[in-house]
Order: C-alpha cells, then structure tokens, then sequence
C-alpha cells in the first residue's frame, strides 16, 4: 500500500535528551517518519462473465471477479457500473455495492444488454483508483 510519509522534527527530543544529561546524544538530529498511509492500491485483472437461467422464469446475472494481492487484510471493495459497452467511452459511475470482503460480486439487477464495471479497493475509509473496466454483455436466453 503506497503511503505519504512526513518528516516530524527529532530537535526537540534530542534537546531533551540533552538536557537530561543524556550522555549518547547523535549530533545530527535523525528523520522520524509519520508513516501515514495513502488510499489503497486499485484491484487488477477485473472480469465479468454474464449468464442466465430459464426455468421458472428468465433470470439473469453477472458475475464479477477481481485480483487484489498488495493490499492489507481489512482492505474491502465497491463495484461500480454503468449500462453500455465499456469501449464506448463509458465511464462506470453509479456505485452498486460496497463494502464486499470477497474479491467476486454477483450483480443480480441486470437484463440483457452490455454493461461496463469496474472495482475500487477501500481501506481505512480511503478509496483507490478505480480497476481496469471489465465488459459484461448480457444475452436474451431464446435469442
């Protein structure tokens, strides 16, 4: 997980030391980093495959899987979707689940047509980049 670090100033600690007569003082006041993580590492490798069933009735479904290996355990993801293909310059921007703990998500609401998602990784209320965009086309069962 990339992270933003900041410098804090060690001078007042080793003027403390000094002070308190503290015998092995570094003459050259040592960089302490503040190790303050940055939004989490985007998942890689989205796919989504789209099936459906006929019996009782027409139902349909995309099944959306992902790979996320650099981030800590904790990290949860948000999947994002968009109706029309993904070549089309379409932009997935509505947010259809959050907080799933498994890289794969059974999106339920769908009918034919083409749909485009993509996934982000959320880790200590921070949102990564969304995922490459994987491209789901959803067809008619009889057609």
């Amino acid at each position: 997980m990339p992270s933003t670090n900041k410098i804090i100033s060690a001078w007042p600690l080793v003027l403390m030391l000094l002070a308190a007569g503290c015998p092995s003082v570094p003459t050259v006041a040592p960089a302490l980093y503040d190790e303050t993580p940055g939004p989490p590492d985007q998942p890689t490798a989205t796919a989504a495959i789209s099936s459906a069933s006929s019996k009782p009735a027409p139902a349909y479904h995309v099944v959306l899987t992902w790979v996320d290996t650099r981030n800590p355990a904790g990290t949860t993801y948000s999947v994002y979707r968009v109706s029309g293909k993904c070549s089309e310059g379409h932009s997935p921007s509505i947010r259809i689940a959050s907080a799933i703990q498994l890289k794969t998500y059974t999106d339920l609401a769908v009918a034919p047509g083409y749909y485009c998602y993509d996934v982000t990784a959320v880790f200590n209320r921070l949102e990564s980049a969304p995922s490459a965009t994987a491209q789901a086309h959803v067809v008619q069962i009889g057609k």
